[in-house]
């Protein structure tokens, strides 16, 4: 019987191309083998378009799916536009398989972004004397940075 010498590859097309949430973004990875477990967050780096900051605090795999998921330090928001890339760490965990193989670098992926866009809340009593209040939930939204008034919106009674 051979022995297995196919490095893992990231998968990215299809239903399997990476993906972010929330704080959360996740790898998947062909290959004959399972993931190895003892991988860490090092050798990861996340950017992002909008020019915050994003590290990856954490890397946890499910060996048998062949996923990783990184676990970033703050939460993606519908404006972010994604893109990760992997260089093998010097000192530390890389990712590789369970006969030994080292996932190959890659860089400047594109991610998918699946955050939810803001929901408004149609019930929230929102109206105090002169002032409407909207409420939305989700989506990263940001206070704004200055107010405004706005002649596209319209009261009825």
């Amino acid at each position: 019987m051979a022995s297995d010498t196919k490095a893992p590859k990231l998968i990215i097309t299809g239903a399997n191309t990476p993906t972010a949430a929330g704080d959360q973004l996740v790898l998947t990875y062909d290959g004959p083998n399972d993931l190895d477990r003892n991988i860490d967050a090092a050798g990861f780096t996340v950017t992002s378009t909008t020019g915050t900051a994003i590290t990856v605090s954490r890397a946890s795999v499910d060996a048998k799916a062949q996923t990783i998921t990184l676990t970033l330090s703050r939460a993606i928001t519908t404006q972010d536009v994604i893109k990760i890339s992997y260089t093998p760490p010097a000192n530390g965990n890389g990712v590789q398989d369970v006969a030994g193989n080292d996932a190959q670098e890659f860089a400047d992926q594109d991610v998918i972004n699946n955050t939810a866009g803001p929901v408004f809340v149609k019930d929230y009593p929102g109206i105090e004397g002169n002032k409407l209040t909207l409420a939305y939930t989700g989506g990263g939204l940001e206070q704004p940075q200055h107010s405004e008034q706005h002649s596209l919106c319209g009261v009825r009674q």
